[in-house]
């Protein structure tokens, strides 16, 4: 049994770049060529390129569509016996370049570089095709040498050629042997692995490249070198009650379909296939072993054979029907904090004017004649081509809207009308609020997930769709515009409020929000040092970017700290009232990007925790975030084991809240212990009541907790991993900062936990977790929303858009990563 070691292979760019979705070569960003010019040199000491192989005879039995090999094994399948039954014998390899490409994947994946890591996914496939190509090439000159044709290299899951075969191809050659395995789902570990068939013969000719395109599985694959005709298909996509109809290429992919449509999707990894959320139904259905590898990871058997698909991994190659499920968008938003009573200093003020009527010996114009009761002003031309109408329409009494000593509109003194609107978008949700500029007083609130989750859970997510799509940046600003435009409808209508009466927006959010908000290129945030555009406060006229407000009306967007510390945590700060305290208070937002502030009136730091996505539910197999019907409180000593949003709501997965409930639950019941290992129900049958025991299953090859058995939402071993990052992240961010200020835990007096999931958060169990340490247990108080909280308080007096630019200068940044210490706070804040 030969096997090839230490063969030299080339890593062709062009291969790279189409992998990672750039068709047209001549239009990659300089940085994306910097970054794959210096991981491709790292690679070539990573990839350990092997082949074992073994040329045998073999017989075709056509009737029983057999291929029998060396006498004793068999392989069945049509579409090998056409292609090799005039071969006399076949080659049969299995081949890696090693897992070293993997466990880079693994690494940057992990740690949220997903641009690295697709990078290092891009390399490897390059290097996997190039080795095949020589060792095919190779076997070519033998041919010729013997006189024998070869076949293209045929591989188990083409046509009808089960999967399942490379079980029999590891039965014939030691995969071990150069260190591959199969798993039990027929996949080869490293990942970047392969099984071929050649057939040999004199009989046929030599094949004229190594890899048969044509009966690819893949219609799409940028690699196909057999051209196909551009076939166009018809795809009818029905989303609820709404039924769209469009014309396609062969070979488009269906999430984008649906996205370039707006249909929404349930998703959380921007269509990398990693999450399994974005489910659709598809029609006809589709058969089992041309499944992906991703969809036989998230989806049942069973629902397979209802139709059941991953948006992101099918490639449209015939008429189909779509059904993509409604999102639920009946989420359980926090839209409240905790409100202070605060004196009204308005940026834009509406007042009455009486002037004096123009007389043949009192000629100014009537700009002049209103600068000469209201004092100098700035003037723009729509509001001037309004004023000569509506002053005299009212007989020179009119009332005008001045911001910031701009003239921004001009009315009838009967419209006494003066509106504004605070806004915080989040991640994964955007909470409004509609204040009456007159009184102060809130008229009304609304709140909706936002619209760029299927891009991604989390900002990187969202940061990297931006790099890899020539519109990337585009379709997430649209997206917000659109959702802001559908908010403020909302408010019309409602209220029978006129569009024109709201003059100003203050917007808060994380920094990658506020960036794609404004249309700003995010992308440097993605990538070491972590520097965005800007951070200081920016003013500019909502039509800028085509929000539907008075068009003169402005758009403030608060300052920021950093890439990772946004202006949302400034306007918590202003809302928790830490700023102007002499006591030490702790003041953390417990979410995706984990902002954390410590500190009192005379200094601040602060860090970002990078916890990921799993505190909103994603990352976890039955994560979801706050919506009805989710699980978001447990306690196992009851007999109805759980609650969901929306009390009576069937369960449909479990959110933050619940998930930190139920890890805190089964480390009291001694489930999981405090490394985070989740016991097997035969190691607890002595020391566990029997109604817990028998919710002990196996899931997926892993120790799994029932929540519920008519749904078969669990919570598994490996859930339990991925909160334990997520909330080691969190504690040893809070250890850094309280390191940094040389202080002990016991000298915090306060600790704000504000946002939704800190609001809704059982206090028991985060103590219980490690979450906090526990002698700060009784001095943690929930303030709700507190950044639209800020956000308000900003709007309504302009000494706390100046307070937001002390806080931006006062709060010094901390970057964990760079912190020595960090690492091992992180590995130790792990345990609970």
């Amino acid at each position: 049994m030969p096997i090839e070691k230490n063969r030299e292979v080339f890593i062709d760019k062009n291969i790279v770049f189409k992998n990672l979705g750039y068709n047209e070569l001549n239009n990659i960003p300089q940085d994306i060529l910097n970054e794959v010019d210096e991981t491709i040199s790292h690679s070539m000491s990573l990839i350990k390129p092997m082949v074992v192989y073994e040329r045998l005879p073999f017989e075709v039995n056509e009737q029983e569509k057999v291929v029998l090999i060396d006498g004793k094994y068999q392989f069945k399948s049509d579409y090998l016996i056409k292609k090799i039954k005039e071969a006399d014998s076949m080659v049969i390899a299995i081949a890696t370049i090693g897992p070293g490409i993997d466990e880079m994947c693994d690494k940057y994946f992990s740690q949220g570089h997903y641009l690295k890591g697709m990078i290092y996914d891009a390399i490897g496939t390059a290097a996997l095709i190039n080795l095949m190509r020589k060792f095919w090439l190779d076997l070519v000159n033998k041919a010729k040498n013997e006189g024998v044709g070869i076949t293209r290299g045929l591989s188990p899951g083409n046509k009808d050629w089960d999967l399942k075969a490379q079980k029999m191809i590891f039965s014939i050659l030691d995969g071990s042997s150069i260190g591959v395995e199969l798993s039990e789902n027929f996949m080869m570990k490293p990942i970047k692995s392969i099984s071929v068939v050649y057939g040999m013969g004199k009989n046929i000719p030599i094949a004229v490249v190594d890899h048969d395109c044509a009966d690819c599985e893949i219609k799409d694959c940028s690699f196909r070198i057999t051209p196909r005709l551009k076939e166009r298909y018809k795809v009818d996509i029905i989303n609820g009650n709404n039924k769209l109809t469009v014309e396609v290429e062969r070979g488009k992919r269906l999430w984008d379909l649906l996205m370039e449509n707006k249909i929404p999707v349930q998703s959380s990894c921007g269509g990398h296939g990693t999450c399994g959320e974005c489910r659709v139904i598809m029609h006809p259905v589709k058969q089992f072993n041309q499944l992906t590898p991703a969809e036989k990871k998230f989806i049942s058997l069973q629902d397979t054979q209802k139709g059941y698909r991953l948006a992101c991994t099918i490639f449209i190659d015939q008429d189909m029907e779509v059904i993509v499920p409604e999102v639920n968008k009946d989420a359980k938003i926090l839209s409240v904090g905790d409100e202070k009573e605060i004196e009204l200093k308005l940026r834009v003020k509406k007042i009455n004017v009486i002037m004096k009527r123009p007389e043949l010996d009192d000629q100014r114009d009537d700009l002049k004649r209103l600068e000469y009761n209201i004092g100098r002003i700035k003037s723009v031309p729509n509001v001037i081509r309004k004023l000569p109408n509506v002053l005299r329409q009212n007989e020179f009494n009119i009332n005008v809207v001045i911001r910031n000593g701009e003239l921004l509109d001009v009315v009838s003194p009967n419209n006494k009308s003066l509106y504004g609107i605070a806004m915080d978008i989040g991640t994964t949700t955007i909470v409004a609020y509609l204040i009456d500029l007159n009184t102060g007083k809130q008229l009304d609130v609304y709140s909706n997930l936002n619209p760029q989750k299927p891009y991604g859970a989390d900002v990187i997510t969202r940061i990297n769709y931006t790099i890899t799509n020539p519109k990337g940046l585009e379709d997430l600003h649209n997206s917000i515009i659109d959702e802001v435009n559908n908010i403020l409808a909302y408010f019309y209508q409602k209220n029978g409020i006129n569009s024109n009466d709201i003059y100003e927006i203050v917007v808060v959010g994380n920094t990658t929000m506020m960036h794609i908000f404004a249309g700003i290129p995010c992308v440097n945030i993605a990538n070491a040092p972590y520097i965005p555009a800007y951070t200081k406060e920016l003013e500019f006229k909502a039509s800028e970017i085509g929000i539907n407000i008075n068009p003169n009306g402005y758009i403030v967007m608060l300052p920021m700290v950093s890439g990772y510390v946004g202006a949302d945590t400034i306007a918590a700060i202003i809302a928790s009232g830490m700023y102007e305290s002499k006591e030490m208070s702790l003041l953390g937002d417990i979410g995706t990007n984990g902002e954390i502030v410590l500190g009192n009136k005379d200094k601040m730091v602060s860090c970002s925790a990078a916890a990921g996505p799993a505190f909103e539910g994603a990352e976890i197999t039955f994560g979801t975030v706050g919506v009805a019907g989710a699980i978001s409180y447990v306690d196992l000593n009851s007999d109805s084991i759980y609650k969901t949003i929306g009390d009576k709501r069937p369960p449909i997965g479990i959110c933050g809240s619940g998930i930190v409930d139920t890890v805190s639950e089964l480390i009291k019941k001694g489930i999981v212990d405090e490394a985070g290992k989740m016991h097997k129900a035969e190691e607890l049958e002595d020391l566990l009541e029997p109604r817990l025991l028998k919710r002990l299953v196996e899931y997926n090859g892993q120790v799994a907790f029932v929540l519920d058995d008519s749904t078969g939402i669990v919570l598994t071993q490996k859930d339990i991993r991925e909160f334990q990052l997520a909330k080691g992240a969190i504690a040893a961010g809070i250890n850094i900062l309280i390191n940094e200020l040389g202080i002990e835990a016991e000298d915090i007096q306060k600790v704000y936990f504000a946002g939704g999931f800190g609001n809704y958060i059982r206090i028991e169990s985060a103590i219980n977790i490690g979450l906090i340490p526990k002698i700060l247990k009784d001095r943690i108080i929930q303030i709700g929303n507190a950044a639209g909280v800020g956000a308000k308080m900003a709007l309504l007096s302009n000494d706390y858009l100046k307070l937001a630019l002390e806080i931006k200068n006062k709060v010094k940044y901390i970057e964990l990563f760079a912190i020595p210490e960090f690492q091992i706070e992180f590995m130790n804040a792990m345990y609970f």
